[in-house]
């Protein structure tokens, strides 16, 4: 029987370097007969703890967020449906351009923030798409700032990769 649940539930995946730094991971979820690939991009000042993520949420919806260390939640929201989303202060940004203060969703771990409106994930693109030096600074729970660098390339290449772009 365990073994049965196991296999109704695995996840089938398949990781391919990709030129630009980007790799591309093939995961299917089996058990929702969803798409979830992603393409991932390490940092470059700490590739064990972050790493910029796009990934598939079905056929046609798609997520982009960055891992980071345990973050300080700086809000608390609740929607509609009652839940209560986390939200964390973080400045980002490309290049020379000027950072950007936002306040970004937070992962129910608290290791991610997520570009959840569609100003943030266009703003996000475009940068990716333009390349060079992304940075974004986050407030850990010890209170102290944590800086995390990407060189960022091909990523329209990368993420043509995805079948939900």
């Amino acid at each position: 029987m365990k073994r049965m649940l196991v296999s109704l539930f695995a996840l089938v995946m398949l990781s391919v370097g990709f030129a630009g730094q980007w790799e591309f991971v093939e995961n299917h979820d089996d058990a929702t007969n969803k798409d979830r690939s992603y393409v991932r991009l390490d940092s470059e000042s700490d590739p064990d703890t972050s790493v910029i993520v796009i990934r598939c949420n079905g056929a046609d919806q798609f997520a982009a967020y960055i891992t980071t260390a345990e973050l300080f939640i700086h809000k608390t929201g609740t929607d509609d449906g009652g839940s209560s989303p986390l939200y964390t202060q973080v400045e980002w940004k490309f290049d020379s351009q000027d950072a950007t203060t936002d306040l970004l969703t937070v992962a129910v771990s608290r290791e991610a923030v997520f570009f959840s409106t569609d100003e943030q994930l266009g703003s996000f693109f475009g940068g990716l798409n333009a390349g060079g030096t992304f940075w974004i600074k986050v407030l850990g729970v010890d209170g102290y700032p944590a800086t995390y660098t990407f060189e960022v390339t091909d990523t329209y290449d990368a993420v043509q990769l995805l079948s939900c772009f």
